[in-house]
């Protein structure tokens, strides 16, 4: 399951992890795990006033609940590690 790692209600990292392991690697992490399917979550977003946000070009701007295409999402976050 891919996983967004979030502290003080901004998601800092990415994680791909087993679902039963969850619990413990909040724990270890000291943060909270969210399935990223639900709303597509990314490195930066932010939970505001009980909604996600995303900075879009110097904005904040309202996620809307996505449609999410896993393989465009890899290729996406693969050309901008090794590519940046």
């Amino acid at each position: 399951m891919i996983f967004a790692v979030i502290k003080d209600d901004i998601v800092t990292d990415i994680i791909v992890a087993d679902e039963n392991q969850k619990g413990e690697l909040e724990l270890a992490m000291d943060a909270a795990l969210r399935d990223t399917s639900l709303e597509g979550l990314m490195i930066g977003d932010w939970l505001t006033g009980g909604v996600w946000t995303r900075n879009i070009n110097g904005e904040q701007v309202i996620l809307p609940l996505p449609t999410i295409d896993y393989e465009q999402y890899y290729n996406a976050m693969t050309e901008e590690l090794f590519n940046g």
